[in-house]
């Protein structure tokens, strides 16, 4: 998602001297007569040469004013929560009757520690080490006379600097997310794998149980075709099982590394993901479609191609059971094609499902887009999000409602990590 465009900065002038905010205005505000704000700013503070009038090229700024401390709370505190806070306050130091400029800083600073303050004074008996004291940093004291592009430059400098703040803070919480969504992910992985090694072990040794149970022990002859039935389909659930946990612990082991693996490879872990994939159905045909030799290889990302893959088949298989709901009896198809052009893979599945009307298609990649009850909405978007990540697309392709839909994944046969 694109950034938004950063709005123009805001700085605050705070005087008394009314002449002193109209050079200010002039100087700042976009269409201001630049060459009379210098002339009046170096009437009123330091004399410059001409020559220097020409030079300044500042950008323009959003300028708020107050003449009292009281006031530019108050117009502080407005600006505080909109998109444009005040980046900078230029402070003078001595404006009777109300507030001076440090006690007027220090309150600006309990509203937002981020504001850069400037204190500009022509006395030279205030404290500077005190000023330091109370508003710690991004503090610039300047002594009058000074000369009117000091001005600007300190402005702009200082809404640079803040900037530049807000990113470094933005991009300190991102880090910290990361970091601890990090260690979820690590202490997840501990203990998913921790039981799934467990879940492997009792597997096995129940298959060998029932392995010895059969060689073991007599069955009269009347029930030993029930017997032979009932443990043949024990051990065949035990085995998937097995093949199924199995496939888990190699998608966690390998979530996030691009290795080197068959078309062979990718199809079995499917079949152990997907156990309906293999098993003949009474209302869904599930045909496979291979123009390419199962020895191919890919060099990608493994786990995160399966779990695009299963979140396609899924889908296809929720869309049959919604046609099935609207059509019963209607007799599910689903066509899975794999094929190699111009050094892409190409994944085509196909159904004959609910379908979408064509210009509700671009919805489904939205995060969070369902219109299923109790899902998340993230499958295609995973999808999508991984085919982009290789360098790959996704087109969806559907007629309208209940003409089924078409999804073909293209991605490079090899992926740099």
């Amino acid at each position: 998602m694109p950034r938004p465009i950063d709005p123009t900065p805001t700085i605050m002038v705070v005087d008394d001297d009314p002449r002193q905010i109209t050079a200010y205005q002039n100087l700042f505000c976009e269409r201001g007569d630049t060459e009379s704000a210098l002339q009046t700013l170096a009437e009123l503070v330091e004399a410059r040469p001409k020559s220097l009038l020409s030079s300044n090229s500042q950008l323009p700024f959003t300028l708020l004013t107050a003449q009292q401390g009281d006031e530019a709370i108050d117009v502080f505190s407005a600006q505080l929560h909109s998109s444009a806070p005040v980046r900078v306050a230029f402070i003078d130091m001595r404006m009777p009757p109300g507030m001076n400029g440090l006690q007027t800083a220090e309150a600006l600073r309990k509203l937002d520690s981020r504001v850069y303050i400037v204190i500009v004074t022509a006395y030279t008996d205030v404290d500077m080490d005190n000023i330091s004291e109370v508003l710690q940093e991004d503090v610039l004291f300047v002594r009058k006379p000074f000369q009117p592009e000091e001005v600007v430059q300190i402005a702009r400098n200082f809404c640079q600097a803040w900037a530049r703040d807000r990113e470094l803070s933005r991009l300190r919480t991102k880090l910290q997310q990361k970091a601890e969504s990090n260690l979820y992910e690590a202490a997840h992985y501990e203990v998913t794998q921790s039981l799934l090694s467990d879940m492997a072990d009792k597997m096995n040794a129940q298959s060998g149980l029932l392995a010895y149970l059969s060689s073991q022990f007599d069955v009269d002859s009347s029930q030993q075709a029930n017997f032979d039935e009932v443990t043949g389909t024990v051990l065949g659930e035990a085995r998937q099982l097995s093949k199924l946990i199995n496939a888990l612990q190699r998608l966690s082991v390998e979530s996030d590394q691009v290795s080197v693996f068959s078309v062979r490879d990718l199809i079995e872990q499917l079949e152990a993901l997907m156990p309906n994939l293999t098993r003949p159905r009474e209302k869904v045909d599930i045909q496979w479609e291979l123009s390419v030799s199962d020895h191919q290889t890919l060099h990608t990302y493994f786990s995160r191609l399966v779990l695009a893959i299963s979140a396609l088949l899924y889908n296809a298989e929720e869309a049959l059971q919604s046609q099935e709901a609207i059509v019963p009896g209607h007799k599910g198809k689903i066509q899975i094609k794999m094929g190699v052009e111009d050094q892409s893979f190409v994944l085509n599945v196909i159904d004959n499902g609910i379908g979408a009307a064509p210009d509700r298609i671009d919805h489904f990649f939205g995060a969070g887009y369902t219109s299923k009850p109790g899902h998340a909405g993230m499958g295609l978007t995973m999808v999508a999000q991984f085919a982009s990540h290789v360098g790959g697309k996704i087109v969806l392709t559907s007629d309208g409602p209940e003409t089924g839909m078409r999804t073909e994944v293209r991605f490079p046969l090899n992926v740099r990590q």
